[in-house]
């Protein structure tokens, strides 16, 4: 291990992000959150073998073309027709070791934890969905929906990331 490198802590192998409900993995490091789309992971995954078989599944079960912004209608269906799918797989998965740079090259959006003021974790009314909120200003801000039934696990990573004491749940 390098001096410095930067080290995988878990990810959400799968999530919407909201308002469109564009499907993602979100992989958090030590140092930051990368949003990496679920397609280009499931490539990666087919690839290389980066992450276990059950994380493979459920990574492969759409078409690459389908995961893109299509705008929150049609995002939102597609969110649900994933979570049908994969009902009952694992949501997170805990990960040691440095930070792949084929993992880090896939990000389309990064945001470091300095930058993060706030984390809310909050199971959405009516629905067996939760979301987790990172607040930092308005731009940088994201709300990563996913499966309420790993409302824990999610909290667990966390808590091995500097963002752990800015956690509060509702």
């Amino acid at each position: 291990m390098e001096k410095g490198s930067e080290q995988m802590v878990g990810m959400i192998l799968y999530c919407a992000i909201s308002p469109d409900y564009t499907l993602r993995t979100v992989v958090f490091t030590d140092r930051r959150v990368l949003e990496i789309p679920l397609s280009k992971m499931s490539e990666l995954v087919s690839r290389t073998s980066q992450l276990p078989s059950f994380a493979a599944w459920l990574l492969e079960v759409g078409n690459p073309f389908v995961f893109s912004g299509l705008g929150s209608l049609v995002g939102l269906k597609m969110w649900k027709n994933l979570k049908k799918r994969v009902e009952g797989q694992k949501v997170v998965v805990s990960a040691s070791g440095s930070l792949p740079p084929e993992i880090a090259n896939l990000a389309v959006r990064e945001l470091l934890y300095e930058k993060i003021n706030a984390v809310k974790i909050k199971k959405v009314a009516l629905s067996n969905d939760s979301y987790l909120g990172l607040s930092a200003g308005f731009i940088h801000s994201k709300n990563i929906v996913f499966d309420s039934g790993a409302g824990e696990d999610v909290r667990n990573m966390l808590e091995k990331t500097p963002l752990g004491p800015k956690i509060s749940i509702s």
